[in-house]
């Protein structure tokens, strides 16, 4: 059995060296309307339904041909990396967007997000990073943000501080189990499962991350639930076979002991954590998706470890348990615990009153609880995307990561240059202008006008606006509807579920209206959540109570658990 896992270890290391190559930074939500809409978007000419915003603060390419020339180069940079499908810069009146106070915004063009690899916004650091640090002396900063570069850098940061967290809690948690048990080599053997189980689990998921979407989340949860559950199984057999031998029972026995009574119990236990964990497999999310599945994979290689692996080692090192000891351990005798059992059994009400009170105070704030966008600073400033973003809104372009993206699809007997067509894009784009929350439209064309542009006129509009705003069949419009600067991510998000509200009476001409970006995004994010809750508190309760019941060979117990 050693040999087996030595093997299974070893196999599964190479995975887990390996395994942020296989992850995922982006986030979406399969089968919404946002995700919709962004599929839209991605089939226009020049779609930039995922892009990466360079905000290039000190660079006003109006002011200087120097400044031009640095914008110049920064495109030709960017088109430099291969993942890089487009590159939108300022190139005149029709880029306004593109262009605040004090500086300039580039944007790059990505693949759709599934398609997009864990090392896009690194690269796109690299490439422009050279040219931040000539350009530092004369005030020029470049920095990557938008909602890509945000969720790589979140999770990279998430990824890092539980490292760092762990880092910190095993020496002490290696001092604890000296302390309990006395001796080096006995507090090691529990560590070593916590360890083992999250090479395993890190692995396992960097196998299964090739054929199947796994979040960057998942790292985090696999060492926090791996370490811990290891470490407390691998120290419940442990305690077991020692009380075995200090009763007089030969290594084998204590063995046979250990492998019959702590194994039910793990597996017992076991089973109800990976109930819990399995329940978030329902959710259509990939990063909840992502937390189960490592959840599941740790617990299931913790078990396995501490029921086979574990005892085979007790039995082979026996007496070695107590080399380097440190000290004589002076247990509480089981007479106190008995005489605690026995006080609290005999005053049953008045415990429970005690210890019911702050429970339920404790479980009345869960009512409190809403899934909604965080208010603003509450990210890490120390994150170059974080940073990106308050140059945004230091020059006036804040508004450019929260517009909504709104696409128009029309029927198939009539394009936008038609007068049915025409009619009904200028419905929508009136039915935006008409809120105070948005501050202009932006298209290929002004819908302003009762009736369409001559095909004289629309061949005039420059070919990179009518790419990035209109299929090429001029059956599918996008427009860009860009928020006032006061406009917080609450509010627009608000905004996004009042704009479809209006919409549900679409125009007669039009064949469907999606409502994307990022607020979108956000909002369809925690209706996902919100309304799969329930759902997986009721799958958590129901296979507890069945793991329990069939484990315990009761009703009763479960019902109280």
């Amino acid at each position: 059995m050693i040999v087996i896992w030595v093997g299974i270890a070893a196999v599964l290391s190479r995975f887990a060296l390996h395994l942020e190559d296989t992850l995922q930074v982006a986030a979406r939500v399969p089968g919404s309307e946002s995700d919709a809409a962004r599929r839209a978007q991605s089939e226009l000419p020049a779609g930039d339904a995922e892009y990466a915003v360079l905000v290039a603060r000190g660079i006003d390419p109006r002011s200087t041909t120097r400044d031009a020339g640095r914008l110049d180069s920064l495109v030709a940079a960017i088109r430099t990396v291969p993942l890089v499908t487009a590159v939108r810069a300022y190139q005149g009146a029709g880029d306004s967007l593109l262009l605040g106070d004090g500086g300039t915004v580039v944007l790059a063009v990505l693949p759709p997000v599934e398609e997009l690899p864990h090392g896009a916004i690194p690269l796109l650091r690299d490439c422009t990073r050279p040219l931040a640090a000539r350009w530092a002396a004369d005030g020029v900063t470049l920095r990557w943000t938008g909602e890509q570069a945000l969720n790589y850098d979140l999770r990279r940061a998430s990824a890092r501080d539980a490292s760092v967290a762990e880092r910190r809690a095993l020496p002490v948690t290696a001092v604890i189990l000296v302390l309990a048990f006395g001796t080096i080599v006995a507090a090691s053997l529990p560590v070593l499962v916590g360890l083992l189980t999250i090479v395993c689990a890190l692995g396992a998921a960097g196998l299964v991350g090739r054929a199947l979407p796994l979040s960057l989340l998942l790292q985090s949860v696999v060492t926090m639930i791996g370490l811990g559950v290891g470490i407390d199984y691998g120290l419940l057999m442990v305690s077991r076979f020692r009380e075995a031998r200090e009763a007089g029972m030969s290594r084998g026995e204590a063995g046979a002991v250990v492998a019959s009574r702590g194994t039910r119990t793990i597996l017992l236990s076991g089973m109800a954590v990976m109930v819990g964990f399995a329940g978030l497999l329902a959710v259509p999310l990939e990063e909840l998706r992502s937390v189960g599945f490592g959840g599941l994979v740790a617990v299931a290689f913790a078990v396995a470890l501490a029921t086979t692996l574990l005892p085979r080692l007790l039995v082979l090192l026996g007496p070695a348990l107590d080399w380097w000891r440190l000290r004589t351990p002076s247990p509480v005798s089981a007479g106190a615990w008995q005489r605690w059992g026995r006080w609290v059994t005999s005053r049953p009400v008045a415990v429970m009153v005690v210890a019911g009170l702050p429970l339920l105070w404790l479980a009345w704030h869960a009512t409190r609880l809403r899934v909604r966008t965080p208010r603003e600073n509450w990210l890490p400033a120390s994150l170059e995307s974080v940073a990106g973003t308050e140059d945004l809104r230091a020059m006036g372009l804040a508004a450019l990561l929260q517009r909504v993206r709104v696409v128009v699809r029309l029927p198939d007997h009539g394009d936008v240059l038609s007068q049915q067509g025409w009619a009904a894009v200028r419905e929508v784009s009136a039915l935006l202008l008409a809120d105070r929350r948005i501050e202009a439209v932006v298209s290929f064309a002004r819908f302003d006008s009762e009736r369409p542009p001559s095909r004289l006129t629309f061949a005039g509009t420059p070919r990179r606006a009518r790419d990035a705003y209109l299929s090429e069949d001029r059956r599918t419009v996008l427009l860009d509807a860009i928020p006032t600067e006061q406009a917080t991510p609450d509010v627009m998000t608000a905004f996004v579920g009042d704009l479809r509200h209006s919409l549900r009476a679409r125009p007669a001409d039009a064949r469907d209206v999606l409502v994307g970006g990022l607020p979108a995004f956000q909002l369809d994010y925690s209706k996902r959540v919100a309304g799969y809750l329930p759902r997986v508190v009721l799958f958590v309760l129901a296979g507890t109570f069945v793991a329990l019941g069939v484990g315990l060979r009761s009703v009763l117990i479960p019902a109280k658990a």
